[in-house]
């Protein structure tokens, strides 16, 4: 794969503990609660980022976008990373031409894709699939596919305006 970024740490977030003197300063107080909560803030935001060649997702966080967009070397694989709990990753096409076809698979290619998406009027149906496909010809920018994990496999939802998604297990 061409490159690598890091979006999810399943390690718990930790703040440590304090404890105040009475006679504590209100804006010590402050300041201690104010640290607390930007630990917090930063564990939990969510990361987003454009994607125009081939990409290992690494885990770092817990919610993440991906715009996929118009690559210059042709078409491009997303490989998500292992299922961990509570994992939630979108994927919206922001940009699509016959030259840049993005793929998305599993990490291992185990067939651990579940769910379905709706297409216009149908809905594509995914059962035990490793690799979600966009289609040139009908896949539209705003086509979005999104997956959550509960640890052992991938839960996929999403639309798209035409039959502009697919499925297959490899």
């Amino acid at each position: 794969m061409a490159g690598s970024s890091t979006y999810y740490d399943p390690t718990p977030l930790v703040i440590t503990p304090f404890t105040l003197a009475e006679d504590t300063d209100i804006n010590a107080i402050n300041t201690a609660i104010d640290n607390a909560f930007g630990a917090m803030n930063t564990a939990l935001a969510p990361t987003s980022e454009i994607l125009t060649t081939d990409e290992t997702i690494v885990v770092d966080g817990s919610r993440a976008t991906f715009f996929l967009g118009k690559s210059t070397t042709g078409s491009f694989v997303v490989t998500l990373p292992a299922p961990a709990i509570g994992l939630q990753i979108r994927f919206i096409i922001s940009d699509i031409t016959s030259a840049t076809v993005p793929s998305i698979t599993t990490n291992s290619s185990a067939n651990i894709i579940y769910g379905q998406v709706l297409l216009g009027s149908s809905y594509a149906v995914a059962t035990e699939e490793d690799t979600i496909s966009f289609t040139f010809t009908t896949a539209s920018m705003g086509n979005i596919v999104d997956l959550e994990s509960d640890g052992t496999n991938w839960y996929v939802s999403g639309q798209s305006h035409a039959i502009g998604i697919t499925f297959s297990a490899t």
